[in-house]
């Protein structure tokens, strides 16, 4: 069955991962029957699933020719599993089922990745390295959602690339090579 698969488009690709409701379309995959897409993030967000079924595609070829995975994920903030604070309102209750609903994709997330690392070190017979770049976005200056930074913003990366986590990570990707 032809799916058409090399008639996605490049920057089709690029925005199934950032696709937000109402903001930017869903995207329609070139296939038969057409499949549409909409932000992938909302189930795997960092990405990891789908590295981890990648890495477990390839153990075997992994266990004869590497020692090694190293996995970099770049993060906009640290994981939190910290109960956020509710100012109680009427709007706040009205809203409360479906924000938590939403709110709690991105814990599920978090507890299903440290469980798929913890399988992927346990079943591919391989060092796998985890480093981690965190962004650490503060609540007075948030980075956008937008396709263009602003000079704050890129401001505001270039001083986290500078933050002590952020340089042990560096050090870490240079001592690789």
């Amino acid at each position: 069955l032809n799916q058409k698969a090399d008639s996605l488009r490049f920057l089709s690709a690029l925005r199934m991962n950032a696709t937000f409701p109402y903001i930017l379309p869903a995207v329609t995959l070139p296939s038969d029957p057409e499949i549409e897409v909409m932000d992938a993030g909302i189930r795997d967000n960092y990405g990891l699933e789908t590295s981890f079924q990648f890495l477990n595609s390839l153990d075997d070829w992994f266990k004869k020719n590497i020692k090694k995975v190293v996995v970099l994920q770049i993060r906009d903030k640290s994981k939190s599993f910290e109960p956020q604070a509710i100012i109680p309102s009427v709007f706040n209750r009205l809203k409360s089922p479906i924000g938590n609903i939403y709110g709690n994709f991105g814990r599920v997330q978090e507890y299903n990745q440290d469980q798929m690392f913890e399988n992927a070190n346990r079943l591919l017979g391989v060092e796998i390295q985890w480093v981690n770049f965190e962004l650490l976005q503060n609540d007075e200056e948030p980075i956008s959602l937008s396709f263009h930074l602003s000079e704050l913003e890129k401001q505001q990366i270039l001083k986290a690339l500078n933050r002590d986590d952020n340089k042990e990570a560096i050090a870490v990707v240079k001592n690789l090579f």
